[in-house]
């Protein structure tokens, strides 16, 4: 009987001992394995957030090098012949929501919705010089000079607007290449956890 009791509480001992460590052990555990879930998905969240980034900076700055070849086209024809040269806005409308998610160099969204703006604007001022010239306003004696006056604003604003293209197309680049080594740490750090 006293072999018996005494097995009985060593039994009893050992599961308590167990209880009081595997108890804190395993809470232990689980906000390590935790911390650690949670650590990846913080770093696949950003390497989502940076690839976006990269996705929408490249597919801004061809279109923004595209409309600099036609600005330069434009430049050279539109005060010899009625032109209808289209800038590309698409880029902008289709990828506004994902640069507000995405990236977080606001001076440089900036400077790309400034941009696109002003192609906003020389877009309508081309619409209006091809309009006014298939229009009842060419049997106009002005026309002439309402059609220069034209011509002359959208060569200004083309003019004004060609340092401001290769900034922008400059910054982008910039940016880039910065976005690029963060997604390659992102990954290194992925990889590491």
């Amino acid at each position: 009987m006293a072999g018996f009791l005494t097995n009985v509480f060593s039994n009893a001992l050992a599961a308590v001992i167990g209880i009081v460590l595997g108890i804190p052990v395993a809470f232990w555990i689980n906000r390590r394995i935790s911390a650690v879930q949670e650590s990846r998905d913080r770093i696949r969240g950003n390497i989502y957030r940076l690839k976006t980034a990269h996705r929408v900076f490249n597919t801004l700055r061809d279109e923004i090098v595209s409309n600099r070849n036609t600005l330069a086209e434009l430049i050279k024809d539109l005060p010899h012949e009625v032109v209808f040269y289209n800038l590309s806005t698409s880029a902008w409308t289709s990828t506004t929501e994902k640069m507000v998610e995405s990236i977080e160099n606001f001076e440089l969204v900036q400077g790309v919705a400034s941009l696109y703006a002003d192609f906003d604007t020389i877009k309508q001022q081309i619409q209006a010089q091809f309009t006014m010239h298939y229009s009842s306003l060419l049997a106009l004696e002005n026309y002439v000079e309402i059609r220069e006056g034209l011509v002359k604003a959208t060569l200004a604003l083309a003019d004004s607007i060609t340092d401001k293209l290769a900034t922008v197309v400059a910054d982008i680049d910039n940016e880039v290449a910065s976005l690029v080594a963060d997604l390659e740490r992102q990954q290194a750090k992925e990889k590491s956890t």
